[in-house]
């Protein structure tokens, strides 16, 4: 079996009790099986090769957080419709000032690799801000002006951080 020039697998047909010899249609039809085969086989490791790439570009784009002493953080970071899917879900631990902690979660909407490259941007946003000591709604005020530009320039489309 190949597929785009590659090999891919091998079919090997028999029969059983039936002794008589393949027709010329059923040579057809097991070639026209181990074609849609290979094609399915490399699909499949195509899809698997995309995935693993944008679960790998997710991981390293999230946070490994270091809290200040007076808090304790525990992260896991699984999709909650389909598991099979990478998106664009991050969270992040903001340290500021007067032993104060934002903890912060969101998701720029999509799947798959742009949705994981998209997610570092309104990451920044947000701890950008943070990181001024402006109050939460002041905040909450300048990601949500930064993340509209970032909507009307079509890079990002982050929903709303939660």
């Amino acid at each position: 079996m190949t597929a785009q020039g590659e090999p891919s697998g091998v079919l090997s047909l028999t029969r059983g009790p039936n002794a008589l010899p393949f027709t010329a249609d059923d040579s057809i039809l097991a070639g026209d099986l181990a074609g849609r085969t290979a094609v399915s086989l490399d699909n499949a490791r195509l899809y698997e090769s995309v995935r693993d790439t944008a679960v790998t570009l997710q991981r390293s784009l999230l946070p490994r957080p270091a809290p200040p002493e007076s808090l304790e953080v525990a992260t896991r970071c699984q999709p909650a419709v389909a598991a099979n899917e990478v998106g664009g879900d991050w969270f992040d631990v903001i340290p500021l000032a007067e032993d104060r902690t934002a903890l912060v979660v969101g998701d720029v909407m999509g799947s798959g690799i742009a949705a994981a490259a998209a997610m570092g941007r309104p990451r920044t946003a947000t701890a950008t801000p943070a990181d001024l000591g402006l109050p939460p709604s002041e905040v909450l005020r300048h990601l949500d002006k930064i993340t509209g530009a970032f909507a009307r320039t079509g890079r990002a489309s982050p929903s709303r951080s939660k």
